[in-house]
């Protein structure tokens, strides 16, 4: 098979495929023995803070704040109006979508027609049609949902968190953009955006389950080849960030029995490869940190300062790197302090190596549990593709990860004055 690259798992017993199709899509797949049920992904490199690029022309564009996402939702409709979700339901698949900050992703699951759904799949997102008349229910459709999103409590203290890390950087803004955003978008602005991002060579195609790589690759040659592809270069422009913190405390009444509160923490950004697999040091620090097995969520949850065990996200993607801990809590001041106490005590005590040694054998039995579950090993392999990596590079790093590394990443980025505080509450 032209240009297969056939990548063997050191840690497993496993194996994947990556082809580099000469449209420039890559494409990758892992057949799992064993498995009846099969999941694909087509993506684009592409989300929400893309909404500056260059291309070699010298052309500039700037486009409106959701634009993305609202693609996300114009492809699902053909030009005979059908919505492709019934294609799918006729299959018997579940398909569906999401653009988060820097990618958007179409994926189907499915027990039987495999290549039939991925012939749908490839055929809808290849496939843009856009009218100002659909455009314009569109923009009715996605205003109602920025409405729902701006009443939902955890989406706002969340946006409201990164709002106040970040100054300048587009991932303060809600994905789905604002109403006035939104109402900005016509049919070149998507044509244009489509034209750059959705281009073969910005785009992933990821294959697991019960699948066969000669009968995926027979199935993408057969829509490309009778398609004409540009392969597109581009540059995505993104504003200088400042190192210091927007806001200390951002607050936002809405209707809730206990606050919600997220603490921030803005640490510095190297390029995508460092931030992508600092991302993995970050969730076990976090974990060591804060986690159910952690003496200071013992402490907060046996004195009442939280009922729940604390939501830990480290998010990573260009020019941004950020850490957020949330809770429910009816004092949202004292447990901010009490975080910030926690981290200052560590910096100066040094994280536990019992500690260390236990999270660092979880993270690596995480890893491995991906290889039971096809739709979470696609996830992992399509975020890898992204920055250039192979699953082996993921088991390196956490391998090779040890504990005074871990310590000097903690000490360098996590600090009480790049930390916020974002409270949503009754009153």
């Amino acid at each position: 098979m032209t240009n297969l690259k056939e990548i063997k798992i050191k840690e497993l017993a496993e194996k994947y495929f990556e082809i580099n199709h000469p449209t420039g899509l890559k494409i990758i797949i892992c057949p799992m023995k064993n498995y009846t049920s099969s999941h694909a992904i087509l993506g684009t490199v592409y989300g929400s803070v893309n909404n500056c690029f260059g291309t070699l022309n010298g052309d500039l564009n700037t486009v409106p704040e959701g634009i993305a996402h609202f693609l996300e939702h114009k492809l699902f409709e053909d030009k005979s109006g059908r919505d492709t979700f019934e294609l799918f339901s006729e299959t018997g698949a579940d398909v569906n979508a999401f653009t988060s900050f820097e990618k958007t992703c179409y994926f189907f699951s499915g027990t039987s027609s495999f290549l039939k759904n991925l012939k749908i799949l490839l055929e809808f997102v290849n496939s843009p049609y856009f009218t100002e008349k659909t455009i314009e229910k569109e923009q009715d459709i996605i205003a109602q949902e920025i409405k729902m999103y701006n009443d939902d409590p955890d989406w706002q203290v969340f946006f409201n968190t990164l709002a106040a890390i970040y100054i300048k950087h587009p991932i303060r803004t809600d994905i789905a953009g604002t109403i006035q955003s939104i109402s900005k978008i016509t049919k070149e602005l998507l044509y244009t955006c489509y034209g750059t991002y959705y281009a073969p060579n910005n785009m992933i195609l990821v294959a697991t389950g019960n699948v066969e790589p000669e009968s995926v690759v027979t199935c993408v040659n057969e829509l490309y080849n009778s398609k004409e592809f540009k392969q597109i270069s581009f540059e995505n422009i993104m504003p200088e960030e400042p190192t210091n913190i927007n806001k200390k405390i951002i607050r936002k009444c809405l209707p809730v029995s206990i606050p919600l509160i997220t603490v921030g923490f803005k640490c510095k950004s190297g390029n995508k490869v460092e931030n992508f697999t600092n991302k993995f040091k970050y969730d076990m620090l976090l974990k060591m940190l804060f986690g159910e097995t952690s003496a200071f969520f013992k402490k907060c949850y046996e004195t009442g300062l939280v009922t729940e065990p604390f939501e830990l996200q480290a998010l990573s993607g260009n020019g941004f790197v950020s850490l957020l801990i949330g809770a429910k809590t009816i004092t949202p001041e004292k447990l901010y302090e009490g975080i910030l106490n926690e981290i200052g005590q560590k910096h100066v005590s040094g994280l536990n190596s019992d500690d260390f040694r236990c999270h660092k054998k979880d993270a690596f039995s995480s890893l491995v549990k991906t290889w039971e579950q096809p739709d979470a090993l696609a996830n992992v392999l399509f975020d890898l593709a992204t920055v250039g990596l192979d699953f082996n590079s993921l088991f390196e790093s956490i391998s090779k990860l040890q504990i005074n590394e871990l310590e000097k990443l903690f000490k360098d980025n996590v600090e009480e004055e790049k930390s916020v505080l974002s409270v949503v509450s009754s009153s």
